[in-house]
Parts: structure tokens; C-alpha cells; sequence
């Protein structure tokens, strides 16, 4: 599969017992359907983490306006459908690419993984 962003292979790699695909080039994560949710059960928070799923919270509670989609200039490496730019959970700021034509799964930017593990 390629990435969505530079359009280099996509590597399959192994977290908490999840496979996922990683780019190596640009670090861009594709997660297939509900392996977002999968991921963000298996992750031990630490009490740094715990703080900031609080900050990330607070964030979604004092949210303003509605978080419509937008659309992406990506497109799904599965069923390659135009990808939609949205808000992941409504956290304003975290902004992942969807798959909303089939469902297929979401691309994260760089660091991105980290963050929606942190949300749950």
C-alpha cells in the first residue's frame, strides 16, 4: 500500500499487537477500521499521559462551533475514494484523514498516533 501523504510503500509494523501500517519516509500511520479504538485500549497511560487525556478533554468540552469535515487533497489507500479532514473525536487541533465513502480506516500524520492513543 502507499501513503497517502508522499505516496511511498507503506510498511506493516506490530504495536501492542496491532498491525498497522507505517511510511517509512514520512512517518504518516494508515489505521484500518477500528484499530484507532484498538490501539487506544491497549495503551498503559503513565501519569504524564493521564494529564494530558485530562488537557485533551477539556479541549472537546470547550470546543466551539460545529467540527464539520472538510476535504482532503489525500486519498484512501484501500478503495481510493477522496479522503475527509476532520477533527478525531471532536478534539480541536487533532485533525486525522477519513475514509467516509467506505469506511475503510484513517491516515495520521507524524506524532499523530501518539496523540489519539492518549484520547481513548
Amino acid at each position: 500500500m502507499d501513503c497517502c501523504a508522499c505516496k511511498a510503500a507503506m510498511a506493516e509494523v506490530a504495536v501492542d499487537g496491532v498491525t498497522i501500517d507505517r511510511c517509512n519516509r514520512c512517518g504518516g500511520v494508515w489505521l484500518d477500521a477500528g484499530e484507532a479504538e484498538e490501539l487506544a485500549t491497549k495503551n498503559k497511560p503513565t501519569r504524564a499521559d493521564e494529564l494530558k487525556r485530562r488537557k485533551y478533554e477539556l479541549l472537546r468540552q470547550w470546543k466551539t462551533g460545529p467540527q464539520n469535515s472538510k476535504p482532503s487533497d489525500r486519498e484512501c489507500p484501500r478503495c481510493h475514494a477522496k479522503l475527509s479532514r476532520a477533527n478525531y473525536k471532536d478534539v480541536p487541533g487533532l485533525h486525522v484523514d477519513l475514509c467516509t465513502t467506505k469506511s475503510c480506516g484513517l491516515y495520521l500524520d507524524k506524532g499523530e498516533l501518539e496523540k489519539i492513543r492518549l484520547i481513548g
